[in-house]
């Protein structure tokens, strides 16, 4: 009797994925003393929302990386924010087909290791103005977070302006992600060719 009663809950706990139960039972049945697992330590924080802005044309595996990590709990929707730099001497809306078509590949790359939760654009901005659009975009979308990508050298002032900007507004939580192993679009494409 106890026996068939026995398969009856590892069937259901096969059925609900409660294993950690049916094991719990099983052990109290047999007349052993079955510790409960411990509870976590920390509960896990949970997050609506992610925004990844990434300084600089660079992808960033870690920073996508830790963007899927943070969102992966309840398949939270992905944003990513590509800034494209327009010189002053030309119109903030001018073309600059080189620089969007890179623009274009980081967001397909993006979208090919991430999946449908990623949704994304490239937005065209004065040199250290990205931390503004960013600081915007966060507070529009409620974001729970916002995943900065640090290019591997801060060659520029407007990466650190951008940076500044984020930092002292804190729209949400910060995340940084250092990536040295972020490359260029360009030159991973002249990898791929190469290789």
């Amino acid at each position: 009797m106890a026996e068939r009663r026995l398969h009856g809950l590892q069937r259901e706990s096969r059925a609900t994925g409660l294993g950690a139960t049916y094991r719990t039972l099983r052990a109290w049945l047999a007349g052993e003393d079955a510790a409960e697992p411990a509870e976590p330590a920390e509960p896990e924080v949970e997050y609506r929302s992610i925004v990844v802005a990434l300084l600089g044309l660079r992808y960033s595996d870690g920073a996508m990386l830790t963007a899927a990590t943070l969102a992966a709990r309840r398949r939270r929707g992905i944003h990513l924010l590509v800034p494209i730099v327009v010189p002053q001497a030309l119109a903030l809306d001018a073309p600059l087909p080189e620089k969007e078509r890179m623009a274009d590949a980081i967001l397909e790359e993006a979208r090919l290791r991430i999946g449908n939760r990623l949704t994304g654009r490239w937005v065209k901005v004065r040199a250290g103005q990205f931390g503004r659009i960013v600081v915007e975009h966060a507070r529009a979308s409620e974001a729970s977070a916002v995943v900065l990508s640090i290019p591997p050298t801060l060659r520029t002032g407007s990466v650190s302006r951008s940076l500044d900007t984020v930092l002292s507004e804190r729209p949400c939580r910060i995340v940084l992600q250092s990536d040295p192993g972020s490359r260029i679009v360009a030159h991973a494409r002249a990898e791929v060719r190469s290789g």
